[in-house]
């Protein structure tokens, strides 16, 4: 299958690849500080990177969900990134982060005893 363009919302001429995500500063460029922060702080509550992206950077960027979880990906091995995820786990704090961790853990845990007991048709 052929990759689509990211797309940018309001912005017509110009089209983003995930690989583009390498560069910190296409997210500093087009993105706020604090959804930059909501993202670091989703990922470090353990939330997936394609569903983290899309609440922090849905308004901005438009694309396929595999492009999008690729761009999530690139992003996350910037500097720019790790410093970010750092502050923010730090700023939360430990407990607050394993609480979050916990809920996630719970939340597959409650999927997949819902799915099993699921009737069969």
């Amino acid at each position: 299958m052929s990759t689509l363009p990211i797309f940018i919302s309001g912005n017509d001429e110009l089209t983003l690849e995930p690989i583009d995500f390498l560069n910190a500063a296409v997210l500093h460029h087009f993105t706020s500080a604090q959804d930059r922060r909501l993202y670091a702080l989703l990922r470090a509550f353990g939330h997936p990177a394609l569903e983290s992206f899309i609440r922090a950077f849905g308004k901005t960027f438009i694309g396929r969900p595999d492009e999008l979880a690729r761009a999530a990906e690139h992003f996350e091995n910037t500097q720019s990134f790790k410093r970010e995820f750092s502050h923010a786990a730090e700023d939360a704090g430990e407990e607050r982060v394993k609480r979050e961790l916990k809920r996630r853990c719970e939340e597959v845990i409650g999927s997949t005893v819902s799915a099993k007991s699921a009737p069969h048709r």
